[in-house]
């Protein structure tokens, strides 16, 4: 399978556009992906949920319930702003590149 990385300073990341998807179409793409990066052993996922057009997923992503989804999951991470860019958040694996705590 090939995958879509994206370096950044924190290291690679799995990208995942979820444009025009339901909230229960992203979450489960979510799940999918989280799924490869772990396998591919990158530092997490670069998510490019958009801010224009409704913020659901964006809420879900950033507002604390998919950090207790992956909590519950017994995934540790941090899930962070991009910087520059309101419409991307990243999962941010831990331990790994614990320095990477305020953006990617």
């Amino acid at each position: 399978m090939r995958v879509k990385k994206i370096k950044t300073n924190c290291g690679d990341f799995l990208k995942l556009d979820l444009h025009f998807l339901s909230v229960w179409q992203a979450k489960e793409k979510i799940r999918q992906h989280l799924k490869i990066a772990k396998e591919f052993r990158l530092s997490g996922l670069y998510l490019i949920h958009g801010f224009n057009n409704g913020n659901k997923i964006k809420t879900y992503i950033r507002g604390g319930s998919l950090e207790n989804s992956l909590r519950d999951r017994g995934i540790k991470s941090n899930i962070l702003p991009v910087k520059g860019n309101p419409g991307t958040s990243g999962i941010l694996f831990l331990p790994s590149n614990e320095y990477c705590l305020s953006e990617i």
